[in-house]
């Protein structure tokens, strides 16, 4: 092949995935468009509170939720094995309803039926409904999700994201 050909063919190529990137780039998302559900309710306001929880920090304390991709909605529990400067770690998600808050103690049943509880420490970040909060303001019946840490110090609960059933 000559090189004209060769230079041409990689020129078709650069445009064709140019022009895929842009149509993707511009495709409406529910969060990019004014739809509203039955009840006048934007979309956006409308989505399942336990996607807002799985967000990236947002607000200036970094409690306040984001709407993540559909898929992310279905999640209950994950776990992830991250990397350390001294070894490995383990992050671990759960997701559910509350059960029961006694003192440092947080208990949740996911959506498979699996219970759920573990200890705050002094460290744990805790907000509900994207603002800063703390443990005892949580209630039964609440949505959450618990980030926890295991590593060799043992497991440690960092963040509760909660939010209120009239949400």
């Amino acid at each position: 092949m000559k090189w004209t050909t060769k230079l041409m063919v990689a020129l078709v190529s650069v445009v064709v995935v140019a022009l895929g990137a842009t149509a993707v780039a511009q495709t409406p998302t529910p969060e990019s468009t004014n739809e509203t559900n039955e009840d006048g309710q934007s979309r956006k306001a409308d989505g399942d509170r336990r996607a807002r929880m799985l967000g990236h920090r947002g607000g200036k304390d970094g409690c306040g939720p984001e709407q993540p991709r559909d898929r992310a909605k279905r999640i209950v529990h994950s776990e992830t094995k991250v990397r350390l400067d001294d070894g490995f770690g383990t992050r671990t998600l759960d997701i559910g309803e509350v059960t029961s808050v006694d003192g440092n103690q947080i208990t949740i049943r996911r959506a498979d039926g699996e219970t759920v509880s573990a200890t705050a420490a002094e460290e744990t970040r805790v907000c509900r409904d994207g603002e800063e909060s703390s443990l005892e303001d949580i209630e039964s019946g609440d949505t959450a999700a618990l980030l926890q840490r295991t590593q060799n110090d043992g497991t440690q609960l960092k963040k509760v994201r909660a939010f209120s059933q009239e949400d």
